[in-house]
């Protein structure tokens, strides 16, 4: 172990501990102020995403997988909270990455289940999209969830492997294979998101583009682009911070973690608690067209 050399700072303990590893994975010690303004900012959007799923019925599996996002998110910034005590207790790790990651997937969910309804809720909206409403849902969901099986099992090679080397001890898998495994599932999952940013701009391009009467909200567009938009801001630094390498700067510089991880999922599940969808969905017989039709 005299010989060995790892961009993460070493456990000085000796022996260490059944419950440590070798090695600080996160290359920093996890800030406790980012640790309890995300759990508490996530806790308070998952109240009030469980408000709206009550309060209106037309977006409740809007609310419910918003409401996931956050309490996946509250349970990985506690788990960041423990390790700012301690950063080389290998659960505290695994439980920060794998919810902190796994999180944004149901609010990607959310987005192309709002989409979906969107294209769905008029005959018109169906015919000048550039993808039926359920192939959009299991193309895109199915490319989320490999691609965040990729990542988590990736990470964990990560971590086996930096800690068997800094014991000693032989791995199957180096850390550089691991982390190209991290890599090659954020790759896929950027490019996936790009088609859906796109496929959504198509859409929108061509209702307004149309002539067909009530078109949807402005306000409407905004939200669920800026929201998307965020989403991929952060995905595009997960790619950047894996493809830098292990013990880069981008990955082991907190402050990025901070501005391109957490701030643009709160902003996210803050904007969409802020303006709900069932705003713009949950409408009374009174506000229905001539034809008994829903104006989304």
């Amino acid at each position: 172990m005299d010989n060995f050399f790892s961009p993460f700072p070493l456990n000085p303990k000796d022996p260490i501990p059944d419950n440590e590893i070798g090695i600080n994975i996160y290359g920093y010690t996890p800030s406790l102020a980012l640790g309890v303004v995300g759990c508490v900012v996530f806790f308070v959007s998952l109240v009030v995403h469980l408000v709206w799923l009550v309060r209106y019925k037309s977006t409740r599996t809007f609310e419910a997988l918003i409401a996931l996002t956050c309490l996946l998110e509250v349970i990985g910034y506690g788990a960041r909270t423990a390790a700012s005590q301690n950063p080389f207790v290998l659960i505290s790790f695994i439980l920060q990455y794998f919810f902190i990651v796994c999180a944004p997937i149901f609010l990607s969910a959310a987005l192309y289940w709002a989409l979906s309804v969107l294209i769905r809720s008029r005959a018109e909206y169906l015919a000048l999209s550039p993808i039926g409403p359920k192939k959009l849902l299991a193309i895109f969901i199915f490319f989320d969830v490999a691609t965040i099986v990729a990542q988590v099992v990736g990470a964990a090679f990560v971590g086996v492997s930096e800690s068997k080397l800094g014991r000693g001890e032989k791995s199957f898998i180096t850390p550089e294979q691991s982390n190209n495994v991290v890599v090659g599932g954020l790759a896929v999952q950027s490019a996936a998101f790009l088609v859906f940013l796109i496929l959504f701009a198509l859409f929108v391009l061509r209702v307004s583009r149309s002539n067909i009467p009530n078109k949807p909200s402005p306000l409407l567009v905004i939200t669920l682009a800026g929201t998307a938009l965020l989403i991929y801001l952060r995905t595009l630094f997960r790619l950047a911070e894996s493809a830098a390498g292990l013990g880069s700067y981008i990955a082991r510089e907190q402050v990025l973690f901070g501005v391109l991880e957490t701030l643009p999922i709160m902003l996210s599940v803050l904007w969409l608690a802020v303006l709900p969808l069932g705003r713009f969905t949950d409408v009374r017989r009174d506000e229905l067209g001539a034809d008994g039709e829903k104006r989304v």
